[in-house]
């Protein structure tokens, strides 16, 4: 396997990419799968999104840039307009659907959820590597943490700053308040 995703809408769907033999789903927590493309289709995936509010959209991160799907993925494009450095890591966050967030070999990027209007988010330290992926603080408070190809944990505020080391993080960051 060399990339998977969970539907956030419905945890018992889950999609992985199986080198030389395409995107696989399971509707049932992984009891039975079924081939929904096979290899052809796209050429080295190395991650794989479900948009949080729209099922059937997933997007892939792969050699020649992100590519989407509508469909479930059945059928990619790579968007007029899209990203097309070398992704190692895709993804949307929960409480921001319209955003679109790539980690590739030429920095972090922030585009639409349509895979368009790319831009460049804050650089960070080149000696923490390329930034491989990315995670979210479910309940916000808008926080993108990301990790790097040398072990570093990133996060940054979508409210715009830099990227800090996720232990500088103030700690009321990190807890979830309720009123």
């Amino acid at each position: 396997l060399h990339a998977l995703a969970l539907d956030p809408r419905q945890p018992q769907t889950l999609y992985v990419w199986v080198v030389g033999h395409g995107l696989f789903r399971t509707d049932d927590g992984a009891t039975r799968w079924r081939r929904v493309a096979g290899p052809e289709v796209l050429t080295v995936v190395e991650s794989l999104a479900v948009h949080p509010e729209e099922s059937g959209r997933l997007y892939a991160g792969t050699a020649k840039g992100v590519w989407v799907s509508e469909d479930g993925g059945r059928r990619w494009r790579l968007p007029a307009g899209g990203l097309p450095h070398r992704t190692a890591g895709v993804s949307v966050p929960p409480w921001r659907p319209d955003l679109l967030l790539a980690a590739t070999l030429d920095g972090a990027f922030g585009g639409k959820a349509d895979g368009t209007e790319w831009k460049r988010l804050p650089s960070h330290p080149s000696w923490w590597g390329l930034m491989t992926g990315f995670a979210f603080l479910s309940h916000g408070p808008q926080i993108v943490l990301a990790v790097t190809h040398e072990g570093v944990v990133a996060a940054w505020r979508l409210t715009g700053g830099e990227w800090v080391p996720a232990a500088e993080l103030p700690i009321r960051d990190w807890t979830l308040t309720r009123k």
